[in-house]
C-alpha cells in the first residue's frame, strides 16, 4: 500500500461531526478493521500520515493521533526515519510467529503478555 496510496484503494470513512466519538478513535477503529481483515497485512508499509489526512479529509493532528492509538494497539510500528509498517499477523493472532515473538490480539481484547525471560545462566 505504500505512498501512492489513493483514496479509491481505502474503504469510505465519514468523517462528520454528527457521529458521536471522537473522529481521531473512529478513524482508528477504521484502519484497525483495515488491517485486522488482511486489507493491509503484516510488514506492509502503512500509510504516512499526511496521506492519511488527505485520504480521509481529517487534519493532520487527527492522523497523528489515530496512528497513535493504532501503534499503542499493537497493530503498527514506526520505524524513525523509515516509515510505519502493519505488525499485526492475521494468520496468528494472539499466538505469535515462527520467531517466537508475541502475537496481536484483535481490537477490543487483551494484549497477550510477553514472552517470560528464560531462566538460568544469561548468555
Amino acid at each position: 500500500m505504500g505512498d501512492d496510496t489513493t483514496a479509491e484503494d481505502l474503504p469510505e470513512f465519514d468523517a462528520s461531526p454528527d457521529i458521536p466519538g471522537y473522529l481521531y478513535v473512529r478513524l482508528a477503529d477504521h484502519l484497525a478493521e483495515l488491517i485486522t481483515r488482511g486489507q493491509l497485512e503484516r510488514h506492509e508499509r502503512f500509510p504516512a500520515e499526511i496521506q492519511l489526512a488527505k485520504n480521509y479529509g481529517v487534519s493532520l493532528g487527527t492522523a497523528r493521533h489515530a496512528t497513535q492509538v493504532l501503534r499503542q494497539r499493537g497493530l503498527v510500528e514506526t520505524v524513525k526515519g523509515k516509515g510505519t509498517y502493519v505488525t499485526y499477523n492475521i494468520e496468528r493472532p494472539a499466538h505469535g510467529d515462527d520467531h517466537g515473538t508475541p502475537g496481536f490480539a484483535l481490537p477490543g481484547e487483551p494484549m497477550p503478555r510477553a514472552i517470560a525471560p528464560r531462566r538460568g545462566k544469561p548468555r
